[in-house]
């Protein structure tokens, strides 16, 4: 039970993170694969923080599952 308020609160962090600074997630997964200066693109940033909102409702779901099963 520990383990899933844990693992709910991550995954919260991290989506609250993606979610508010995608460029952000994008210069740490994707930059090291282009030459020169680049940029995301527009459909990248809005999918980062889509993603972003859904990891967290899934973390939220295991923070609540946790409290209110123990």
């Amino acid at each position: 039970m520990i383990w899933t308020i844990i693992g709910g609160l991550f995954l919260l962090v991290l989506g609250i993170a993606a979610f508010l600074w995608p460029k952000t997630v994008w210069e740490i997964t994707e930059r090291w694969k282009i030459n020169g200066d680049g940029e995301p693109s527009d459909f990248y940033l809005t999918f980062t923080k889509y993603g972003g909102l859904l990891l967290a409702l899934l973390g939220l779901t295991g923070v609540l599952t946790g409290l209110l099963a123990g």
